[in-house]
């Protein structure tokens, strides 16, 4: 991989992270309707199902998905 394609693939990725997707936004109404205490639950549950979803691809489940769905 060049030097160009990798500071490319760094940017992307960087504005990717950026921006604020629909499981942030969810966290900012929960935590402005009810506080922090409100809000931790929720941030709990959305890192155990990103752990979730993770280690099912780590393990190779979204492979078998992708060729069962023909």
């Amino acid at each position: 991989m060049t030097i160009e394609t990798w500071l490319a693939f760094a940017l992307a990725s960087l504005i990717a992270v950026m921006i604020p997707g629909p499981v942030v936004v969810f966290i900012l109404g929960r935590s402005l309707s009810g506080g922090w205490r409100a809000a931790l639950p929720t941030v709990g549950g959305v890192a155990l199902g990103d752990t979730v979803a993770l280690l099912t691809s780590l393990a190779g489940l979204g492979a078998l998905l992708a060729a069962s769905a023909a």
